[in-house]
């Protein structure tokens, strides 16, 4: 098989088709912290700083897909690739391949005009952050839009150990982003996807805990929040929108299931090309609303406010308490087997994913003849030169 450019070593990365509901093609995620076995090593000797000569290919090991490298730290043995794994199936499994060590290979740029990790994500992506620190004052958004979020101040939140990498750490009482604003005017069409962990403890009066909200108000636009979760019988994750002239409450969905404490929830709030409104929970469908409009999303006539954490006019009981990793949002609703797909590749990537060996590029048995022809050759020559040179010294 051919290898890529200049690399000697790479890795067989397989994604496993029991844990594919669908032929998807955004984004998924490796997560290195699997290579910690004594047999990779090497990986991390080798591996330049922040992991910048990585390339991923395709199973034939010469075709590049478009790939970002995040939270390397090779003394803790740990980092995340981001890349467009196109062609993963329901039936079969299918081969990438990581490859790194290149001494002089340097890392894309992150508008690189097809490599790069915002090529990665597909136009749909309107904002999509890991959620890690790109200053202790704001969140990065992977996109072309450059959405970067602002926190309230430096480390509020604070970047804390997350579901996948680092996350948020909000404080229930202040704590939120704001997000920009580019391609943020979604009116039909909208997906919001984020990794959330519940607090220690649950609030004693009346709370709405807002996740991640869009409006000029708390009753325009459309808001993922927990909902009553002082309340035993109330408390379901929640996705609200408001749809033309029609009451807030009237497009609005809650979940089947009641969340613990101290647990990580995978929550997606979808508006459907039906209009139809949808929660999932750790990749299933809990619940639909038909009864619904078909007008646009009404944002409102005032200050529209993109927020993480709160709401416009959230009191500080509606804050949310707790982390918040990997926060997307699109301009289209996926289906439920692509959804399935996103959490099975996030959930448990050591699963998702089969890892093999290390593997190094042998020099081929006719090269090394050829080799061993040349180098004969030029032992020949050398010695009729001297030949040659004795001939005319004595002359």
């Amino acid at each position: 098989m051919a290898w890529l450019n200049d690399y000697t070593k790479r890795i067989k990365i397989t994604s496993q088709n029991a844990k594919v509901a669908s032929a998807y093609s955004y984004a998924m995620i490796y997560d290195c912290s699997q290579l910690s076995a004594a047999k990779y090593n090497d990986f991390w000797t080798d591996l330049k700083a922040g992991g910048v000569d990585i390339r991923i290919t395709k199973a034939d090991g010469t075709t590049e897909v478009a790939r970002g490298v995040r939270e390397f730290d090779k003394d803790n043995k740990k980092g995340l690739i981001y890349f467009n794994a196109d062609g993963i199936s329901t039936s079969e499994d299918v081969d990438f391949y990581i490859y790194y060590g290149k001494a002089d290979a340097d890392d894309y740029a992150d508008n690189h005009a097809t490599l790069g990790m915002e090529k990665v994500f597909s136009t749909d992506y309107k904002f999509y952050s890991t959620m890690e620190d790109l200053t202790t004052s704001t969140i990065k958004d992977e996109t072309s839009n450059g959405n970067d979020g602002d926190k309230k101040a430096a480390n509020e939140p604070e970047e804390a150990d997350g579901k996948i990498g680092k996350a948020q750490d909000f404080d229930g009482s202040d704590d939120y982003v704001t997000y920009g604003n580019t391609g943020m005017d979604i009116t039909g069409e909208i997906m919001v996807s984020v990794w959330v962990k519940t607090p220690a403890s649950w609030p004693e009066s009346t709370s709405y805990p807002q996740v991640v909200t869009r409006g000029d108000s708390g009753l325009t636009g459309w808001n993922l929040y927990l909902l009553r979760p002082d309340d035993s019988e109330q408390r379901k994750w929640s996705f609200i929108v408001r749809v033309g002239t029609r009451n807030w409450t009237d497009d609005w969905v809650t979940s089947t299931s009641i969340p613990d404490l101290n647990t990580w929830y995978h929550i997606v709030g979808v508006r459907d090309a039906d209009s139809h409104i949808k929660i999932y929970v750790n990749g299933i469908l809990e619940t639909t609303d038909t009864s619904v409009g078909t007008a646009n999303i009404n944002y409102g006539t005032g200050t529209i406010n993109n927020l993480i954490g709160k709401k416009t006019g959230s009191p500080a009981l509606d804050h949310w308490k707790g982390l918040m990793d990997e926060t997307f949002i699109l301009d289209t609703a996926l289906t439920a087997d692509e959804i399935t797909t996103i959490y099975n590749n996030q959930s448990d990537n050591t699963t998702f994913w089969a890892t093999g060996d290390i593997e190094e590029e042998e020099v081929a048995e006719t090269d090394t003849h050829t080799i061993d022809a040349l180098l004969y050759s030029a032992q020949t020559a050398e010695h009729t030169t001297d030949a040659y040179l004795k001939a005319a010294q004595t002359a």
